[in-house]
């Protein structure tokens, strides 16, 4: 009996590869993890459960892969997006999205057949939100839970250094 991977099967069917995806934010040493969705209209949205981060590279490390875990694909698009993103508020401890836009950064992960990427973001502001730096993404291809939590602290302070006005 052989066993094929879903990547090869989704390959064969002439579907598209499964990404899973995530959003880390990082504010005032707080690091929260939330999962995305793609919707069936194709956008990605946040995801539930939204997680406070540990300090530990390798507990973060396992702490994305439930995070990437939880991302899915084809939920039904929002008819309401007020209050899509108020886990990711709630996690970060802070009232509003202003406050959290002052001085958050974020790393957009996903995670597919050739492995997981992580890349750093800049902060655009409240009304722009966050644009990633595509020349500063990393792609791990293998990992262990602590690298993976290492190389996830690495880019958040990449996305630090390369911050925009709050």
């Amino acid at each position: 009996m052989s066993v094929f991977g879903t990547g090869f099967v989704r390959k064969v069917l002439g579907l598209k590869p499964r990404i899973r995806r995530a959003a880390v934010y990082r504010r005032d040493n707080r690091v929260v993890l939330c999962p995305e969705s793609e919707t069936t209209a194709g956008v990605w949205i946040p995801a539930s459960p939204v997680v406070v981060g540990a300090p530990e590279p390798g507990d973060l490390g396992r702490q994305l892969i439930h995070a990437l875990e939880a991302s899915k694909s084809g939920v039904g698009h929002p008819s309401v997006w007020t209050g899509l993103f108020d886990p990711v508020l709630q996690a970060a401890g802070v009232p509003s999205r202003a406050a959290f836009m002052q001085s958050a950064v974020r790393v957009g992960v996903s995670w597919n057949a050739t492995g997981v990427e992580l890349t750093p973001c800049r902060n655009l502001g409240t009304k722009e939100g966050f644009d990633e730096i595509a020349s500063k993404a990393m792609l791990l291809p293998t990992f262990t839970h602590e690298q993976l939590g290492a190389a996830l602290l690495s880019a958040l302070d990449n996305a630090m250094a390369c911050a925009g006005p709050g």
